[in-house]
């Protein structure tokens, strides 16, 4: 059926203009007001002209839009309707994939036109949708090294938690840069709050315990080894904090605590056991640290700063003997 709608429609064209190129009328006679084709205007013409072939397949072009219309045969009904050249098609829309290297779907759009106010009186949309597979192409490159994953956010012990690490990328435009609005990139995984029981689980996580016991550095080091952790890292304003209100809590505003740090030669690079979270951050007493030949370590503790008391790190030997603090990271 759909063939011979295209045929009679072509054939009726043809015609309406071999007999408006052989009477007086005009060669748009079989075209409406509004330059549309239908079949009553294909019949019209060829009583005027007297051609039984024209009111013959404009007959049947009617009977086929009745037909159709009555089906409700949307694909027939667009094969009658849309003789008319479409526009040329958009420019694609933007990918649906909202995460670099992701796979979505982008869309385009045109207009087709209709050839009989029959076709408008239907309502059928004169826009043609073309949908494709795409994928987001801000793709990273050029990227630093990952950062240390952060602490468990979990509580609880033994709960499960989130820990997430970083990373700063270029891409390949500035368009890629303002639609992902930043060029970090972020890791994520699920973590445990491992926190021993004898250990203590601070308000942002960190697991700490006091050894009240006189050990040098070393033999601190190692003892922490034994619980599966490393001597405290005092490496942030959150851990500075946690671990102050814990000592608090524990044995007042007094003591001395071997921390982690340590260096091998004079006034030379600080070592951890525990990567830091801000290798930058440090909070040294007042005159500290002296730098001495054989200050190669760390210790905390209550000491002068700025005119009054808070706790705050100094250098001093290894072979010193102190009380420690041991911290495990989930």
């Amino acid at each position: 059926m759909q063939e011979l709608v295209i045929t009679s429609l072509i054939v009726a064209h043809s015609l309406a203009f071999t007999a408006g190129a052989t009477s007086n009328l005009s060669t748009t006679a079989p075209y409406g007001s509004n330059g549309t084709i239908s079949g009553q205007t294909v019949v019209d013409l060829g009583n005027q002209s007297d051609q039984p072939v024209l009111r013959l397949i404009g007959t049947l072009i009617m009977n086929l839009e009745k037909e159709v219309h009555s089906q409700k045969n949307i694909y027939l009904l667009e094969l009658i309707c849309r003789l008319h050249y479409c526009t040329e098609w958009g420019e694609w829309s933007e990918c649906s994939a909202s995460n670099s290297g992701e796979f979505g779907v982008r869309n385009r759009t045109r207009l087709c036109g209709f050839n009989t106010s029959y076709c408008r009186r239907l309502s059928v949309s004169e826009v043609k949708y073309e949908t494709d597979v795409c994928q987001n192409p801000c793709r990273p490159h050029n990227c630093t090294e990952w950062g240390v994953w952060s602490r468990c956010n979990a509580i609880d012990r033994n709960a499960l938690g989130n820990s997430t690490r970083s990373r700063r990328c270029d891409f390949p435009s500035t368009l890629c840069e303002q639609y992902l609005e930043s060029k970090d990139e972020f890791e994520s995984k699920v973590c445990e709050n491992i926190c021993p029981n004898a250990y203590t689980t601070t308000t942002h996580g960190y697991c700490f315990k006091i050894f009240a016991l006189v050990y040098t550095r070393d033999a601190a080091e190692a003892t922490c080894r034994k619980d599966g952790g490393h001597l405290a890292n005092v490496d942030s304003e959150l851990a500075m904090q946690d671990l102050n209100n814990f000592i608090l809590k524990s044995y007042g505003n007094k003591g001395f605590y071997w921390i982690d740090g340590h260096r091998s030669v004079q006034a030379g690079s600080w070592e951890y056991g525990y990567t830091p979270e801000n290798s930058n951050f440090t909070i040294w007493g007042d005159n500290e640290p002296t730098n001495g030949p054989y200050d190669l370590c760390r210790r905390y503790q209550w000491m002068n700063y700025n005119g009054t008391k808070a706790w705050r790190m100094r250098d001093l030997s290894c072979k010193i003997t102190a009380w420690f603090l041991c911290q495990i990271i989930s």
